[in-house]
């Protein structure tokens, strides 16, 4: 069973988007120059604070969050090419996490790195293998 474990190591992370708190999450991407919806609108069961968004090893994107409806913690989904799912049991920080930022290995593992509230605001790198 995979699952999500600390690294001991730091992940230079890039841009975070920061969108308003809404239920109404939606990724897209851009075919013949329009944009379309990965999913369906309102994805997932999460809302998102800030989103930060990385591809994996085939190309399909993987969102790490701060999501609101659980305790603002960090928590992962990935796109399986037709619909989101969570990335292992659900929140994967201790507790509130902050600039949330997210990248795939070079094996296309997500890798997750954020501010952790729990540990005293320390840098927290987790890897899902």
């Amino acid at each position: 069973m995979k699952k999500w474990s600390p690294l001991g190591f730091f992940v230079y992370a890039a841009a975070i988007l920061c969108i308003p708190s809404c239920s109404n999450n939606e990724i897209t991407e851009t075919e013949n120059a329009t944009w379309q919806v990965l999913g369906s609108k309102g994805t997932g069961v999460v809302i998102a604070n800030a989103v930060a968004l990385a591809l994996d090893a085939n190309g399909l994107p993987v969102v790490g969050v701060q999501d609101s409806i659980n305790g603002t913690k960090a928590t992962v989904m990935r796109f399986d090419g037709t619909v989101w799912g969570l990335l292992g049991a659900g929140a994967v920080s201790d507790g509130e996490a902050q600039y949330v930022q997210i990248a795939a290995d070079s094996s296309g593992h997500p890798v997750i790195a954020f501010r952790d509230w729990v540990h005293n605001c320390k840098l927290t790198v987790m890897a899902y293998k």
